[in-house]
């Protein structure tokens, strides 16, 4: 990691610790430990909390970019976007014209009298933050939905490709009525393209369910809404210098102090 602003100075008076053992400001001479200790509780008070949005918090219309406290989401490399939020239920995508806004989904077709599926539409999206991803919390939802317009609910797990800064990584969720939460700071990452991938062996569960029935037309609808985002926002530089000028100043203060007491 590429450091720069105090961060350099804090990495100088270190080395520079180091190599003396001991040094002095405003004549007053510091021991190694005191001066360690000053120097982490300032650049600690400087780092960033994590962030915690939700999307789940309005109604937002299908856009080409939303921005929502801090996390801007656009379309992904791998799909369409037009992303939109639903009070209650989270983030998704409106670019099907099938399904739900409120989700990322892919719908595969069985037409009549056909095993297996043909056409299979997807969407994606992109989560950018000025910062690092920490993880995300989805809820997975699966429906099938029959010819004559009846909907079936379904419960079975499906695979997640989230393309970071690690690209092809599979996170493997299961569809079971419950919100699942994703870690993805080992990619330390500050954007996120998000689809899915169809390699749970539908195809077999779909066509076990057809066949009795004599291969009805189907078409399955599979995804997850967005509910929430962590992040960890970049630290703002100006107050960690602000910090680090408070600190010297309170070092050089207290070393004069010595000073001064130590000559009366």
């Amino acid at each position: 990691m590429e450091l720069s602003g105090p961060w350099l100075l804090l990495r100088f008076m270190v080395t520079k610790i180091m190599v003396t053992n001991i040094t002095t400001f405003g004549g007053a001479r510091l021991s190694l430990k005191g001066l360690c200790l000053t120097f982490a509780l300032i650049f600690g008070l400087a780092q960033a909390n994590a962030i915690t949005i939700r999307f789940d918090d309005a109604d937002r219309p299908p856009s080409d970019t939303l921005n929502v406290g801090g996390v801007t989401v656009t379309g992904g490399v791998r799909g369409p976007g037009l992303p939109a939020t639903a009070f209650g239920v989270g983030l998704g995508s409106d670019s099907l014209g099938s399904g739900s806004s409120f989700a990322i989904e892919q719908v595969a077709n069985y037409p009549a009298g056909v095993v297996g599926s043909h056409l299979r539409p997807y969407e994606s999206l992109q989560l950018t933050v000025d910062g690092m991803i920490n993880s995300i919390t989805i809820m997975p939802r699966i429906s099938v939905i029959l010819e004559t317009g009846e909907s079936l609910d379904l419960t079975f797990g499906f695979l997640l490709l989230e393309n970071g800064s690690l690209p092809g990584s599979w996170r493997q969720v299961e569809c079971d009525g419950t919100s699942k939460t994703i870690d993805l700071t080992s990619s330390g990452a500050p954007s996120v393209d998000i689809w899915l991938e169809s390699n749970f062996g539908e195809d077999l569960v779909v066509d076990a369910y057809r066949s009795p029935l004599g291969y009805p037309a189907v078409s399955i609808v599979y995804g997850f809404a967005i509910q929430s985002l962590d992040y960890t926002p970049v630290p703002d530089t100006a107050n960690s210098a602000c910090l680090l000028g408070i600190g010297i100043f309170g070092i050089v203060c207290a070393g004069r102090k010595r000073v001064w007491s130590a000559r009366s």
